[in-house]
C-alpha cells in the first residue's frame, strides 16, 4: 500500500476529495492494478459528476477485487449517479452479503429503493442500516424522506430532529428538512432551512431546488399545484400512471356523457373546463412561475440558466397566447385566433424540449419540438406574410400541415406517460 493511497485515505475523510483524487491517481500510477485505488477514485470523481468515468474506474475495481464489500458500494454509488438504480441495489445487496453489519451498504440500498419509488422498502433498508449506527446521517435522511413519501410525517420531522440534533452542521439533513416542511405547507420554516443548507453547501441542488418551490409556493395557486405535485410524487409509478390517463381520458368521457345526455350538458361543461385548465397548468406551472420569479431578486439568483431559459420561452409563448385571445374576443380577427391556436398548443412540446435528465431521449424531445413547430409555422406564415408561403404551398397542403400540427401537439402530451413507463423498467 502506498504512502499516495494513504495520504489520500486521510484527505478522503476529511472530505478534501479534489486533493484526494489526485492522490489516488498517483498511487495508481505506482500500481495499476490496485483495487481499492480505483474505487476511491471513483467517489471522488462522483463529486465532481464526472459519472461516467467513476463508473469505469469502479468497473475496474470489481474486475480485480470482487469479495470487498467498499468496492461494491463504490460501483453502486457510481450506478445510482449513473441512472442505474437496480444496479446500485444488486451491488448494494453484494456488499451486505460480505459484511452484514455495515450501515454504509444499507443507506445505498435505501438510496437505490427511494430512487426506484419503492418508499417501504427504502425505510427498511434505512433503519436497517440505523441498527448498526444509530447516527448514521445517510440512513436518517433516506428514512425521513421515505417516511415523507409514505404519509408518515411527524416521523420523518423527528427522525431528521435526531440528526440536525447529531451534526447540526449538516446541509443534506437540513434540506431534507426544508422539504418536510414545504410537504406540511409551511413555507417560511422551509425557506430558513433550504436558505441554511446553502450557506453550509453553496451547491447543493437538493436545497436550490427546495428554495426555488418555497418561493413560488408564496403564490396561492401555484401552492394549489405544489400540494398536488408533492401528493403525486408521494405516489407510486404506476398510480402516477393512472392519474396523468384519468386527466386525459376524463374529459373525453365527461364530453361524450354531454353529447349523449343534452339535458346534463350545462352541468358538465364547467367540469369540463376544469379539467382542460388544470391539465394544462400540470404543463405550465412551473416554468410560468418561474417566469414570475425573476421578478425577485433572490429568485433570479437561485434558478440555473437552464430554468431561465425554458420559464422565458414557456412564459412569453403562454402570454402571447393569453394576449392573443383577449384580441380575437374584442376584435374577432382570424390571425389572433391562429396565434393563440399556434402559442397554445406549443406549449406542450415546448415543455417536453426542456425535460431533463431524460438521457438520450433528450435530443428526440427537441427534434420532436422542432417538428411540431415547422408544421404549424405554414398557416402562421400564410395568414400573416402571404408569399412566399402561399407560393411554395397550397392552400389544402397549408391546413393539412396544420391537422397534423394539432395532432403532433397532442401527442406530445403523452411523453410523460412514456417517461414514467421507462421509469417502471428501470
Amino acid at each position: 500500500m502506498s504512502d499516495s493511497f494513504i495520504h489520500g485515505t486521510m484527505l478522503f475523510s476529511q472530505g478534501r476529495l479534489d486533493l484526494a483524487e489526485d492522490q489516488f491517481r498517483r498511487a495508481l500510477a505506482e500500481e495499476p492494478d490496485f483495487a481499492l485505488g480505483h474505487a476511491y477514485l471513483a467517489i471522488c470523481l462522483l463529486e465532481r459528476d464526472q459519472n461516467a468515468e467513476a463508473l469505469r474506474e469502479a468497473d475496474e475495481a470489481i474486475k480485480l477485487e470482487p469479495q470487498v464489500p467498499f468496492i461494491h458500494y463504490a460501483r453502486g454509488l457510481a450506478q445510482l449517479a449513473a441512472d442505474r438504480p437496480r444496479d446500485a441495489e444488486i451491488s448494494a445487496r453484494e456488499a451486505i452479503l460480505l459484511d452484514p453489519e455495515n450501515a454504509s451498504w444499507y443507506s445505498l440500498l435505501a438510496r437505490a429503493e427511494f430512487v426506484r419509488r419503492r418508499w417501504p422498502q427504502s425505510l427498511e433498508a434505512a433503519e436497517q442500516g440505523l441498527r448498526f449506527d444509530p447516527e448514521h446521517s445517510v440512513c436518517l435522511n433516506v428514512r425521513s424522506m421515505a417516511l415523507t413519501q409514505l404519509g408518515r410525517k411527524r416521523e420523518a420531522a423527528e427522525t431528521l430532529g435526531s440528526a440536525l440534533e447529531n451534526d447540526p452542521e449538516d446541509p443534506f439533513t437540513h434540506a431534507n428538512q426544508g422539504w418536510v416542511y414545504l410537504h406540511q405547507g409551511d413555507q417560511a420554516k422551509a425557506l430558513e432551512h433550504f436558505r441554511e443548507a446553502l450557506r453550509l453547501e453553496p451547491g447543493n441542488e437538493w436545497a436550490r431546488a427546495g428554495i426555488i418551490e418555497s418561493l413560488k409556493a408564496r403564490h396561492w395557486l401555484y401552492r394549489q399545484m405544489l400540494a398536488f405535485f408533492l401528493w403525486l410524487g408521494r405516489q407510486s409509478a404506476w398510480a402516477q400512471w393512472g392519474v396523468i390517463l384519468g386527466l386525459v381520458f376524463g374529459r373525453r368521457i365527461l364530453a361524450e356523457v354531454a353529447k349523449s345526455h343534452p339535458e346534463i350538458a350545462p352541468f358538465l361543461m364547467p367540469l369540463q373546463i376544469g379539467l382542460i385548465g388544470f391539465f394544462l397548468l400540470t404543463w405550465i406551472a412551473d416554468p410560468l412561475f418561474n417566469f414570475l420569479l425573476q421578478c425577485n431578486r433572490f429568485g433570479r439568483l437561485v434558478l440555473t440558466r437552464h430554468e431561465r431559459l425554458e420559464a422565458n420561452v414557456i412564459g412569453l409563448t403562454f402570454f402571447t397566447a393569453f394576449f392573443a385571445m383577449i384580441v380575437a374576443l374584442a376584435t374577432g380577427l382570424e390571425i389572433a385566433y391562429i396565434i393563440m391556436m399556434f402559442c397554445a398548443l406549443m406549449i406542450p412540446s415546448l415543455k417536453v424540449a426542456f425535460m431533463r435528465d431524460i438521457g438520450p431521449m433528450r435530443r428526440l424531445t427537441i427534434a420532436y419540438a422542432a417538428g411540431v413547430f415547422l408544421l404549424g409555422l405554414p398557416l402562421i406564415g400564410a395568414v400573416l406574410i402571404g408569399p412566399p408561403f402561399t407560393t411554395m404551398l397550397s392552400k389544402e397542403t397549408i391546413l393539412s400541415l396544420w391537422d397534423y400540427f394539432v395532432l403532433a401537439a397532442v401527442i406530445a402530451t403523452w411523453f410523460p406517460a412514456i417517461l414514467l413507463a421507462r421509469q417502471l423498467g428501470r
